[in-house]
C-alpha cells in the first residue's frame, strides 16, 4: 500500500470517528413521523376493542331474550288450546327453537375471552400512549426544534403532550354500537409495525434526544447506558455506540415469535386470537314458514311420535319425506301461515288475572317485553291445563297420550267467566261458547232456557222424581207407590227436596270440576 493511499484511509477514519462522537454529543434523532403514526393507529384501535366487545355481547343477549319471549309466547298459546291445535303448535314451537338455538353456552366463552382482550388492549394503548407522551414532554421551549417526537412535516418536534392526538387517549363508551377492528391488529400481527424506521424527522443535530441515545457522553454521568434499552414495550431499540435506533418487526407474531422483545403486543395478539364471537341467528318467529317445520329434523321426529302416535326410534331415513308431506298437510295452506299459526300466539290476548293484574280486561302479548312477566302468564295457563286434565281424571273423561279418536266429552253449559277468557272464534265455539266480535267480551254463554228442570250436564233435563221413569212392576214402596196409572214418589215433599239439594249438588261439582276444562282428544 503506498504511503498516499495509507494516508487517505487514516483521514477517513478519523473523520468517521469525528461524525460518531458528534452523533453521540449531539444525542440521537427526534422519532420519525412513520412511527409516531403507525404506534398512534394501534393506540386508537385499541381503545375501540372494549365497546366492540361489549356491543356484540349486547346483540347475542339481545337476541336470547329475544328467543325466550318468543318460546314463552307459544307455550302460553299451547297451553291455551287444546287436541291437535295444541300439538302442532308444540311441533312449530320445536321447529323455532331448532332454527334458533340458545347461545348461552357459547356466550359464556365469548364473554370470558372478551375481557381478557379487553385488558390486554387497553394495556397496550396505555403503554403506546404514555411512551409518546413522554416523548412529547422532551422539547425545548421557544420553538428551537430540540425534542425527541417529530411532527407531520418532520421540520418540528411536538412540544408538549397536548399536541399528541388520535392514539388512543379518547376512551370510546361501551355503550356506543362499534364494529370489531381489524385494520392494525390482524390475524398474523401488527401489519404496519415493520422494522424500516421512517425517514420523515428531526435529525440528531438539531432535535439533540439525548434520552433516545446511549451515548457515552450524555449517558448516565460519562458512562454509556448498559444494555439494550427499549421504549414503547420493545418496539423501539435506543441506539447505541452513534447508530440509529431500531425497531422490532411486529408484523408477524403468530406461535410466540416476539414473546420476549415485545410482551404486551404479544399479549394482545392472543388475545385477540382467543376471541371468539358468537354466531347471530334468525330468531325473528314471525318469518317462519311451513318449510322451516318440514326441514327441522326434531321438529319431525314430534310430529311424528305426538300426531301419529310413534313409538321406539325414529328413523328418519325412512319416515322423514312421509313425515313432510304430514306436515305440508297439516300446517297448509302456506299463504294463510302466519296468520293462521304465528299471529295467534305472537299476538296473543291473555286474561289479567293471568298476569295477577286487577280488572276483567286483557294483556296484549305482542309487545311485552317482561320476561318474568310473560313466566307469569305461562304458569297460570300451565296450571289451568293441569287443573283440566286432573278434573277430567277424576270424572274419567281424561286425555290418554294415545288417543287419536274423536273423543266425546259430557258437555255443560259454560258459564260467562268460563267464556270471557276466550278471543279467538275458534276456541271460543270450541268451549260451547257464542262469538261475536263487535261485542265485549267477545265470547260469552248462550242464553239459557228457562226451565225448572235440572241439566244433569248432557244437556238433557230430567225430572227430580226419583219414581217417575217406573213401570208399573218396578213402583214400590217405601219410595214409590203406584197412583193414576203412574209412579209416584211415595213421599213428595221429601223426595221433591232430596232431589233439588242433589241436583244442585251435582251441578255445583260439574262446575268446579269443568271451570275451563278443555278436552286434549276432542279434535284429533
Amino acid at each position: 500500500m503506498s504511503t498516499k493511499h495509507l494516508i487517505r484511509t487514516l483521514l477517513a477514519a478519523v473523520a468517521l470517528l469525528a461524525k460518531l462522537q458528534e452523533g453521540e454529543a449531539t444525542g440521537a434523532d427526534a422519532l420519525p413521523v412513520e412511527q409516531r403514526t403507525q404506534l398512534c393507529a394501534v393506540a386508537e384501535e385499541m381503545a375501540t376493542i372494549a365497546p366492540a366487545v361489549a356491543t356484540h355481547a349486547t346483540e347475542i343477549l339481545n337476541q336470547e331474550a329475544e328467543r325466550l319471549r318468543t318460546v314463552l309466547k307459544l307455550r302460553i298459546y299451547i297451553q291455551q288450546q287444546t287436541g291437535k291445535k295444541a300439538m302442532l303448535t308444540t311441533v312449530l314451537e320445536q321447529a323455532y327453537t331448532g332454527k334458533c338455538k340458545t347461545s348461552l353456552g357459547t356466550l359464556r366463552k365469548e364473554v370470558a375471552t372478551g375481557a381478557a382482550f379487553v385488558d390486554a388492549a387497553a394495556y397496550l394503548a396505555g403503554r403506546i400512549g404514555e411512551a409518546l407522551d413522554f416523548l412529547a414532554d422532551i422539547h425545548q421551549s421557544g420553538g428551537s426544534a430540540a425534542g425527541c417526537l417529530s411532527t407531520a412535516d418532520g421540520r418540528k418536534v411536538v412540544e408538549g403532550r397536548t399536541g399528541v392526538k388520535n392514539c388512543g387517549k379518547e376512551r370510546k363508551a361501551t355503550a356506543t354500537p362499534t364494529t370489531m377492528p381489524a385494520t392494525e391488529l390482524t390475524s398474523q400481527g401488527f401489519t404496519k409495525l415493520t422494522s424500516t424506521v421512517g425517514n420523515t424527522k428531526v435529525g440528531h443535530g438539531t432535535a439533540l434526544c439525548h434520552v433516545l441515545s446511549t451515548s457515552t457522553k450524555t449517558g448516565i454521568n460519562d458512562q454509556a447506558v448498559a444494555g439494550r434499552p427499549t421504549i414503547v414495550d420493545g418496539y423501539v431499540t435506543l441506539p447505541a455506540s452513534g447508530s440509529a435506533f431500531t425497531l422490532e418487526d411486529l408484523t408477524d407474531l403468530r406461535a410466540n415469535n416476539k414473546q420476549a422483545q415485545a410482551p404486551h403486543f404479544t399479549a394482545a395478539f392472543n388475545a385477540k386470537t382467543a376471541y371468539k364471537q358468537v354466531a347471530t341467528m334468525a330468531c325473528d318467529a314471525s318469518a317462519m314458514t311451513i318449510n322451516d317445520i318440514k326441514n327441522a329434523a326434531e321438529a319431525r321426529e314430534l310430529f311424528w311420535r305426538l300426531l301419529q302416535n310413534g313409538t321406539g326410534k325414529y328413523d328418519d331415513t325412512t319416515t322423514g319425506e312421509q313425515v313432510k308431506k304430514e306436515i305440508e298437510t297439516a300446517f297448509q295452506p302456506a299463504t294463510t301461515f302466519a296468520k293462521t299459526w304465528l299471529e295467534p300466539a305472537l299476538k296473543n290476548k291473555v286474561a289479567k288475572e293471568a298476569a295477577g293484574e286487577e280488572g276483567s280486561g286483557h294483556i296484549e302479548l305482542e309487545n311485552k317485553k317482561d320476561i318474568d312477566k310473560l313466566h307469569r302468564i305461562l304458569n297460570y295457563y300451565t296450571g289451568l291445563a293441569i287443573k283440566r286434565e286432573l278434573m277430567a281424571t277424576v270424572t274419567g273423561t281424561g286425555s290418554n297420550p294415545a288417543c287419536t279418536s274423536e273423543a266425546k266429552p259430557s258437555k255443560k253449559t259454560p258459564t260467562k267467566e268460563d267464556c270471557k277468557e276466550h278471543t279467538e272464534k275458534d276456541a271460543c265455539q270450541n268451549a260451547g261458547c257464542k262469538f261475536d266480535g263487535s261485542k265485549s267480551p267477545k265470547c260469552f254463554p248462550e242464553p239459557e232456557s228457562k226451565t225448572e228442570k235440572q241439566d244433569e250436564g248432557n244437556g238433557k233435563p230430567t225430572s227430580a222424581s226419583t219414581c217417575a221413569d217406573k213401570e208399573q212392576k218396578d213402583c214400590k214402596s217405601p219410595d214409590c207407590k203406584w197412583e193414576n196409572n203412574a209412579c209416584k214418589d211415595s213421599s213428595i215433599l221429601v223426595n221433591k227436596k232430596f232431589a233439588v239439594m242433589t241436583a244442585s249438588f251435582a251441578s255445583l261439582v260439574k262446575i268446579y270440576y269443568f271451570k275451563d276444562f278443555k278436552y286434549f282428544c276432542s279434535i284429533l
